[in-house]
């Protein structure tokens, strides 16, 4: 019976994933398996997992046409067999003890539905500094845990641990015409069915903010996948019948995604017109001016995006990262 199937989609990633699967090979038991999807690698990616599933029979790896990380965490979906799922990033490291803790935390914890756990994160040239979860370690309530994720304190899917038989049975999916957001997206449409969260302060993945990453894959389309997050996010308020303050933390995270991504284009020095006609599409952005955010500093990020202040969002975003 395995217990955890571990998802790695994989692009392009020669440099770092030989590393992460002999780190992941030494540690697999019958109770675990790494399935690997190439997404149309033009390196010798898809070669090294060969190699390991050649090694290893709890190791698979399936190589696609290039098409998206959720179109690669799709097909690990269908892949997997173990009971619970957890995802890894290709260029992202774990600890030696990674798939130990992972079995050790589901055993202790039989029933649970959603597993979140601790992340190091390590900035570029900077120390390394645990991410804090903010919550209690211990079982939650869905509103507590709902108030979280909407809140964006714990976007990515990898630091989280998913009961396979919710994802099956309700066809939760990545949604593949997002490119930012999808792994919120995927959480909630998640939670949607869940019903037991267990909070674990444990951190054994390493997680490396590439901040000159970020800005330099910023597009314009940005602005088209955070309106749909947007649209995700109140889709899941009214279908678990979640109250005002649910609204407004939704709305205070998506104001400071919006403000972000402004912020990001006018760096990479994208046109403020171009910035503005991508602003114009949506609803978000008019539910966003309408509300009447407590804090000093929401009112400032809705006035100044109100007025188009591009070049001075661009400033401060700057001077923050």
């Amino acid at each position: 019976m395995i217990l955890v199937s571990l998802i790695i989609p994989i692009y392009n990633t020669e440099k770092y994933i030989g590393k992460l699967l002999s780190k992941l090979e030494c540690q697999l038991s019958e109770q675990s398996e790494l399935i690997l999807i190439d997404d149309g690698s033009k390196d010798n990616s898809f070669s090294i997992c060969d190699l390991y599933q050649k090694k290893n029979p709890n190791i698979h790896a399936y190589h696609q046409e290039n098409q998206g990380a959720s179109a690669a965490r799709n097909l690990g979906l269908l892949k997997a067999q173990g009971e619970y799922i957890a995802f890894i990033d290709s260029d992202d490291d774990i600890s030696e003890n990674y798939i130990q803790c992972v079995t050790e935390l589901l055993k202790a914890h039989k029933g649970v539905d959603l597993v979140q756990l601790g992340a190091y994160y390590c900035e570029k040239g900077k120390n390394i500094f645990v991410h804090k979860i903010g919550q209690a370690e211990g079982y939650l309530d869905i509103k507590e845990y709902s108030d979280f994720i909407l809140s964006q304190n714990s976007n990515p899917p990898w630091d989280k641990l998913y009961r396979a038989e919710i994802i099956k049975n309700n066809n939760v999916k990545f949604k593949t015409n997002m490119i930012m957001g999808e792994d919120v997206s995927f959480t909630l449409d998640f939670l949607k069915h869940t019903q037991v969260i267990f909070i674990s302060k444990k951190a054994v993945y390493y997680y490396e903010k590439n901040e000159e990453g970020l800005c330099s894959n910023v597009t314009l389309n940005y602005f088209d996948d955070l309106n749909k997050l947007y649209k995700n996010m109140f889709d899941f308020i009214a279908e678990k019948q979640l109250a005002d303050d649910a609204v407004l933390l939704m709305k205070q995270s998506m104001l400071r995604s919006f403000f972000r991504a402004v912020g990001l284009c006018k760096i990479k020095k994208i046109s403020s017109k171009a910035i503005k006609a991508e602003m114009k599409k949506g609803q978000a952005l008019d539910g966003l001016y309408r509300e009447k955010f407590p804090s000093l500093q929401d009112k400032i990020r809705a006035l100044l995006l109100r007025r188009k202040q591009y070049f001075l969002i661009g400033f401060l975003v700057k001077m923050k990262k």
